[in-house]
């Protein structure tokens, strides 16, 4: 099982919910907010996870003083998170060479990933999500004006 599998069984899981992709971005507009979802491969090319997150325009402009682009990649949403740190706060990677990992992570992403996504629409669930993070001590400037904007 290659990446390019996994990404065609996303696919075909998130499209009828409205999602549209790019390569291994999945975006979604709902309400205000555009949800992404992102499958990142490793530099070995022998595992994968999965990102989240949930981008707030106004938000954007904001901060940056500038339209958000028309397709969001994960790296830009107002909150982010990946897979294991919903799922029980560890990184988690899957082996591309296991038949089971594609059902695996399908059947995460439905019942973890699409959940979150839903809660971060509403900016005071944006806000208590960047504060549990810590973002203060982390001192990820963007990261911080979020939170600031969100405040």
């Amino acid at each position: 099982m290659n990446a390019n599998y996994l990404i065609s069984a996303l696919d075909a899981s998130l499209k009828p919910l409205g999602f549209t992709r790019k390569k291994a971005v999945w975006n979604r507009w709902v309400d205000a907010v555009v949800e992404v979802i992102d499958v990142q491969v490793s530099k070995s090319g022998d595992t994968v996870t999965v990102n989240a997150g949930v981008f707030d325009p106004t938000v954007h402009k904001t901060i940056w003083g500038e339209e958000s682009a028309e397709f969001v990649e994960e790296p830009f949403c107002t909150v982010r998170a990946r897979i294991g740190e919903l799922l029980d706060q560890r990184d988690r990677w899957w082996q591309l060479g296991n038949d089971e990992t594609v059902g695996e992570i399908v059947d995460t992403v439905t019942r973890v990933v699409l959940p979150f996504l839903q809660r971060m629409r509403v900016r005071g669930e944006m806000a208590s999500w960047l504060d549990r993070a810590e973002v203060m001590k982390r001192r990820q400037p963007a990261e911080l004006l979020a939170l600031a904007v969100l405040m």
